[in-house]
């Protein structure tokens, strides 16, 4: 088995140019509210087990 070279947190972050808008968005305010959904699925899927959502 290889190593992987790319995370999912480095490919998310590779649409984030350097002045904070997200590359090839239709509109900048969904583009960042589902780079910031993706980073929260990342992180608590990563250190939580949980995932984004919790239906109760």
């Amino acid at each position: 088995m290889t190593k992987q070279e790319n995370s999912t947190l480095k490919n998310t972050l590779s649409f984030v140019k350097e002045d904070g808008s997200i590359k090839d968005a239709y509109d900048q305010t969904m583009g960042v509210g589902q780079v910031l959904v993706a980073l929260s699925a990342y992180h608590n899927g990563k250190y939580a087990n949980n995932g984004v959502y919790q239906f109760k």
